[in-house]
């Protein structure tokens, strides 16, 4: 365990630990929550600052190979954007187009 510290807010606690897997980490959180313990407990993997970047370029990928499953014309949405949700003024914009 690197440190524990207690919270205002959303988190009573907050505890960092280094363990040497997902696996590990997981029989931690199992064995703590089935004791009664932690009644609302929450897992966070943190990445290094090279791990995100390799995720941002594996995403990078995926959304030049990726089609999907709606069409939309290119002119209203490029292929990287979502439609706005209703009620906002963007969907207003995109509904009088």
């Amino acid at each position: 365990m690197i440190g524990a510290w207690m919270a205002f807010g959303e988190d009573d606690l907050i505890v960092i630990a280094d363990l040497p897997d997902d696996e590990s980490m997981a029989g931690v959180a199992l064995a703590i929550a089935s004791t009664g313990a932690i009644v609302n407990g929450k897992t966070t993997k943190l990445l290094t600052l090279d791990q995100a970047v390799s995720g941002m370029k594996k995403a990078n990928a995926v959304l030049n190979a990726y089609k999907p499953p709606v069409k939309y014309r290119s002119d209203t949405y490029p292929r990287t954007a979502l439609p706005s949700p209703p009620g906002t003024p963007a969907h207003s914009r995109q509904a009088q187009q």
